[in-house]
């Protein structure tokens, strides 16, 4: 970070972001990050961090440490990492076993333990056992980003937006009390034992005003990323209203790109105000059943390098699934498709459309490699080629009807 940060050919950005930096760095790579934010990042440009963050990790803290212990002192340093991992996690199973009052006390972290067993091991290395990892309270790191100018704008996961849709009436109350904005995202943490925050941050940023947010979001646009047969319309236990929703989707169901001044000409008809589908729209990019769509021309720019990407990301598909996101340019972002999905586009790339003729291409990578699909019921892998091909022409058969359109409205077909 020092290297980068010390460049002298680097602009003045719009946008800094760090997804997956920020709790696993030592305290003075995050002072230079802070003080790259004060220097480089535009008067009023924006800003993106994910964190882990406490209260919610706080009673693992003493538990990772003590792992941490074992895979330094109890492990062999000639194994390899994911050996030593291993070791440590059979360590925690015997913790387990012997019912320390500490986990009497904290028995949640009980599941937790047990689900480290299926992680993959380097993200297990990353996330748990990476000498620098700091959980940190929200009040710390607005301290710390105030001191390069920054302010919270607002979480990056837009349905923490709405407190209805994952607070109690308690514990919305109580945050109705409070106008401090630092203090309040710090209890809000508490009443949802957060261990986890994406945030935007912004460099002395002006607010609009009613008229330029209206203005600003109806030039904004939106495409469908979900079949509508899989859209569900609860969240947190909460059921959405069908008569905001249903138009909503309706309009979007022919897989077009929208601008939201048109969804909100539409809805308009039929009695739903332009904050209600406003907040509708968010919710269901929060669920990711839409997508915020990029300008014609930078979607243009963008497409030559997201084809070139992909039609490598779908050569690796075929002799491992590591890969699950391609990307796309109507989006600018990643869209998680399954190894076997991410191997039927390579078949329709070439010309071959019938789910039939799919699931042969898809066999014929599967067979030589020695693959097999699971069966449906569990318990075990299908044995026969005929098994093998009828599953996966069922398969295509869903791929045709419900994610290639999606994948085509996203521009990755």
């Amino acid at each position: 970070f020092l290297e980068f940060c010390q460049r002298d050919d680097l602009p003045d950005f719009d946008f800094i972001g760090l997804h997956g930096i920020w709790s696993w760095i030592s305290d003075e790579n995050r002072q230079i990050i802070i003080n790259f934010f004060k220097r480089k990042l535009k008067a009023s440009g924006g800003g993106y961090i994910s964190y882990n963050t406490q209260p919610g990790w706080s009673p693992l803290l003493p538990l990772r440490n003590l792992l941490l212990f074992h895979m330094d002192m109890m492990t062999a340093k000639g194994l390899k990492v994911p050996d030593r991992i291993d070791q440590t996690l059979q360590f925690s199973e015997q913790l387990i076993n012997a019912n320390p009052i500490y986990l009497q006390n904290n028995p949640q972290i009980i599941n937790i333990l047990k689900g480290l067993k299926n992680q993959n091991r380097n993200y297990l290395a990353h996330e748990y056992f990476n000498h620098d990892w700091h959980p940190i309270l929200f009040t710390k790191i607005s301290e710390l980003l105030q001191t390069a100018k920054l302010s919270f704008a607002a979480p990056a996961r837009y349905n923490e937006l709405f407190d209805n849709l994952i607070l109690t009436n308690d514990h919305q109350n109580l945050l109705k009390s409070i106008t401090n904005t630092e203090f309040r995202e710090t209890v809000k943490d508490f009443c949802m034992s957060q261990r986890f925050r994406a945030d935007y941050w912004v460099k002395g940023g002006i607010k609009l005003s009613a008229a330029q947010r209206v203005k600003a979001l109806r030039n904004e646009k939106v495409v469908l990323a979900k079949s509508l047969s899989n859209i569900s319309l609860k969240v947190n236990h909460i059921t959405l209203d069908n008569r905001i929703y249903d138009p909503i989707l309706a309009i979007l169901a022919d897989y077009q790109i929208h601008y939201i001044g048109e969804i909100a000409d539409q809805v308009n008809a039929q009695n739903i105000s332009f904050s209600q589908m406003i907040e509708g729209l968010m919710i269901l990019i929060g669920i990711g059943a839409i997508h915020n769509a990029q300008s014609d021309s930078i979607i243009q720019q963008a497409r030559f390098q997201t084809q070139k990407l992909n039609h490598f990301i779908i050569e690796q598909a075929k002799m491992n699934q590591d890969l699950k996101y391609l990307a796309s340019p109507v989006s600018g972002g990643g869209f998680i498709v399954s190894q076997i999905s991410q191997i039927f586009l390579s078949a329709y790339w070439q010309k071959l459309n019938q789910p039939q003729e799919l699931a042969k291409f898809t066999w014929d990578i599967f067979k030589p490699q020695g693959w097999r699909l699971a069966k449906a019921s569990g318990g075990g892998d299908l044995t026969t080629e005929v098994e093998n091909l009828t599953m996966l022409t069922q398969m295509a058969q869903t791929f045709c009807e419900q994610e290639l359109p999606i994948l085509q409205a996203l521009q990755i077909a």
